[in-house]
């Protein structure tokens, strides 16, 4: 029996030591704070970086807008020689006749100058959207770490359940040996532990699968290993009042400036349409062609009388006239882009009233986690002590098997729950900063005021 004993203690730390080495514990080769794993995403995450990439096109635009000011310039040279070519004794012309002309051209209209604010608009509205990207990615890796924490939590007690459950088992068997206990009890102090493990395998591959999403928030190579520190300690929030924060967050959240700009780049499209279908436009054009008829004869260069040339100057108004009659593609489309700016109005003003509604619901649930918070840890004291005291009664024969077991899985239930809620409290008060438009960590700082 003491082999036995052996061979299953054996078992369950040889079971420990492959569990860390899973995780990346014992050999890590990058160990992460939260704060070094935030820096780390938003400086290598892949879609953030489209998201820069996308914004330094816009203001490759917006530095560009100008340009719509530059006139085209078009230049062309050519050779010309006629099909029948005059006798050389009548002393004909030649058949050769080289020409060149040089064109400018500048197309103006109130349209251009409201393309020109439509770049900044964009490239505005491109900012915006990519701090939101950035905030957005933000919480989300703190939410994994958080959860990465969580599930560590569930696996060190889950460990530690099968500790316990390998000494209630071998306390059994002893008890069974020494005719104390009958078969049975120990036979499921066996099947208790054994059930154990199956729960723990399942922890330990939910818990690389949150690993490897984590990486790919930080863009970290899959066959890296990281280990992560810290812990699951939120602020336990007094009752906050979020009304001194309600009047800033409209004009901080990056989600609704960014629905905003969207706004402002749809009425600037509606002007556009407008003036170009309904304004008339001004185009100026200068060019000039000159021709040299014989180029091949040095003689010729010589001689102004076979150079030839023209130009003119000429400015031209115009304006579609069909375009001003109701019904018109051109009033349609003008009508639907009013209509687009109407739904996004409407839209910025239910989005910003749920807003509202979203942000005292967190104050809410916040409230009621720190609460339940309270209540867990005291649950847990209750079953700590209720535990420790069925223990020594089991030791001592009054008490059953069942009633120990009962209340070793009251005890892990009450830490379990503790843990969750921890993780709960913490991601309320990150939806809550995200809601309110503050920096992440910045209601802990208020706390500590």
């Amino acid at each position: 029996m003491r082999y036995l004993q052996t061979k299953y203690l054996g078992r369950f730390f040889l079971g420990c030591v492959l569990c860390l080495f899973v995780r990346g514990g014992l050999f890590a080769d990058t160990e992460l704070s939260l704060d070094e794993a935030v820096g780390l995403a938003l400086s290598r995450n892949l879609g953030l970086q489209r998201s820069r990439i996308d914004t330094q096109t816009l203001k490759r635009a917006k530095d560009a807008r100008w340009n719509v000011l530059v006139p085209g310039i078009e230049a062309s040279a050519a050779l010309n020689r006629v099909n029948e070519k005059p006798p050389a004794a009548q002393g004909g012309p030649s058949p050769y006749t080289a020409a060149g002309s040089v064109a400018l051209r500048l197309s103006l209209s109130p349209a251009t100058f409201t393309g020109m604010k439509r770049a900044v608009r964009d490239y505005e509205r491109g900012l915006i959207s990519l701090e939101n990207a950035r905030t957005l990615l933000e919480m989300d890796v703190r939410k994994a770490f958080y959860g990465l924490l969580l599930l560590e939590e569930n696996i060190k007690l889950t460990r530690q359940n099968i500790l316990t459950a390998e000494k209630r088992w071998l306390q059994a068997d002893e008890n069974y040996r020494n005719g104390l206990v009958p078969e049975l009890d120990s036979l499921s102090a066996k099947v208790s532990l054994e059930n154990l493990r199956p729960t723990l395998d399942e922890e330990i591959i939910a818990w690389q699968e949150q690993l490897e999403l984590f990486k790919e928030y930080l863009g970290i190579e899959p066959d890296e290993n990281v280990r992560i520190t810290g812990s699951i300690e939120p602020a336990l929030l007094p009752d906050l009042d979020t009304r001194p924060f309600r009047a800033s967050a409209l004009a901080l959240r990056p989600d609704i400036q960014e629905l905003r700009r969207i706004r402002d780049v749809s009425i600037l499209n509606r002007d556009m349409a407008k003036q170009s279908a309904l304004l008339p436009s001004l185009s100026l054009g200068w060019a000039y062609s000159p021709a040299l008829t014989d180029p091949f004869s040095s003689g010729r260069w010589n001689s102004r009388d076979n150079f030839a040339d023209s130009g003119m100057f000429t400015v031209s108004l115009s304006l579609a006239i069909d375009n001003l009659f109701p019904g018109s593609p051109a009033r349609v489309s003008i009508a639907a882009l009013e209509d687009d700016i109407q739904k996004q109005e409407s839209r910025i003003l239910e989005f910003t009233r749920q807003a509202g509604v979203e942000i005292e619901t967190l104050g809410r649930k916040i409230h009621k986690s720190r609460q339940t918070i309270e209540a867990l840890l005291l649950n847990e004291e209750l079953a700590q002590r209720t535990y420790t005291l069925t223990e020594e009664a089991y030791r001592q024969g009054s008490k059953e098997l069942l009633t120990l077991e009962n209340a070793a899985g009251e005890l892990q239930s009450a830490r379990l729950h503790i843990v969750r809620e921890k993780y709960t409290c913490i991601t309320l008060i990150l939806d809550l900063e995200y809601a309110l438009g503050l920096r992440f960590g910045t209601l802990e700082g208020e706390i500590k005021k």
